[in-house]
């Protein structure tokens, strides 16, 4: 376990080999799972990734935004079915973060989509500087 002053509690998960522990954000709370790496004490292998998870956080609406852009129309023209087409705003307000993984190379953020994409959730690949690079749907 590991006591971070800014991100709290993490645990290890030895599944998903990562730390993992809840913030509160926007809200609501999400989970943040930080993946271990092969050197370093666990605090500081957190500490050193602290500055991720702040961008993320930072680029949030940004990214939102991107997920809506790239995600609208694939759920008007293809998933909706018989259902009222949504406006953007509509669309975004059924978006919930659900948790971001912080690798080396990169972050990936889950975002739940309810019923939109028949169960399928978003999964959206950050670089480290928290910049979206993908949109996909994934599950």
């Amino acid at each position: 376990m590991v006591r971070d002053p800014t991100l709290g509690r993490l645990v290890l998960d030895r599944d998903l080999d990562s730390f993992v522990g809840k913030r509160a954000f926007a809200g609501r709370r999400y989970t943040v799972a930080i993946v271990r790496a092969l050197r370093g004490t666990p605090e500081a292998q957190v500490r050193a990734m602290r500055p991720r998870v702040i961008a993320f956080e930072r680029s949030y609406a940004a990214m939102m935004a991107a997920v809506v852009k790239d995600k609208l129309a694939l759920y008007n023209d293809n998933w909706r079915e018989n259902r009222k087409q949504l406006t953007a705003t509509e669309f975004r307000r059924r978006l919930r973060l659900q948790s971001v993984h912080i690798g080396p190379r990169r972050t990936t953020v889950y975002v739940e989509a309810g019923a939109l994409f028949l169960g399928h959730v978003i999964e959206v690949r950050l670089d480290p500087r928290a910049r979206v690079r993908e949109v996909l749907l994934a599950g």
